[in-house]
């Protein structure tokens, strides 16, 4: 297989993972405004849409490798450096977090249900790997804006997007601190700056599945 076509089917990897990351992030936006936390990792499809979400999450850390030739040709060391801080917010948002939500939910709903509850007590590690996660998601959505601003690489939106999506994902973390909300609209708009985000990775996706650069 040549490397062109391998960027190919990286390009067909990022765009599908992108996408289906956005619509989980919408339907969980959805179903987490019509249940408690308890109820809801109850429920039978509790699991599946988050194992959506981790296979959504893998597709699109396999395709950012696929754009790692494009950002280090137009970026530099510093094109480089943003791609892996942002891998490194997908792999615990995306991946780990969603795998949790999946294996670990129903299991403390069952036998530790105040475990999940509002008031519960977050491990601090927890909180200082997810804080780690959102400056390296800020972090490196400026630096990987950079080339698209200054036109080194196209589409330039990209660039606006995603530092763009990076504040939006930081507000709507500070406004869900205490998990989702019973209102559908303020869930949906604590999500939209990740959304903003893998909509603008699914468009690169796609011009490399295309054989754009």
């Amino acid at each position: 297989m040549t490397p062109s076509n391998l960027t190919r089917l990286g390009g067909q990897a990022l765009m599908l993972g992108a996408v289906t990351t956005a619509l989980h992030l919408v339907a969980r936006s959805v179903v987490t405004s019509s249940a408690g936390v308890v109820d809801l990792a109850l429920s039978p499809g509790w699991a599946a849409l988050n194992l959506l979400g981790a296979g959504g999450a893998v597709l699109l850390l396999v395709g950012l490798g696929a754009l790692l030739s494009t950002l280090v040709s137009a970026g530099g060391l510093l094109g480089l450096i943003g791609l892996t801080l942002v891998a490194w917010f997908w792999l615990f948002s995306g991946v780990f977090l969603n795998l949790y939500a999946a294996l670990l939910m129903p299991w403390l709903a069952r036998g530790a249900p105040w475990m999940l509850g509002p008031e519960a007590d977050v491990p601090l590690g927890v909180m200082v790997v997810f804080a780690s996660a959102l400056v390296a998601l800020c972090s490196g959505a400026v630096l990987l804006a950079v080339p698209f601003l200054r036109r080194r690489t196209e589409p330039r939106w990209v660039g606006i997007a995603l530092p763009g999506g990076a504040g939006l994902t930081l507000v709507g973390d500070l406004l869900a601190r205490r998990g989702p909300s019973s209102n559908l609209a303020v869930n949906l708009f604590t999500n939209v700056g990740p959304v903003l985000i893998a909509l603008a990775l699914a468009s690169l996706g796609f011009r490399l599945a295309r054989g754009s650069r």
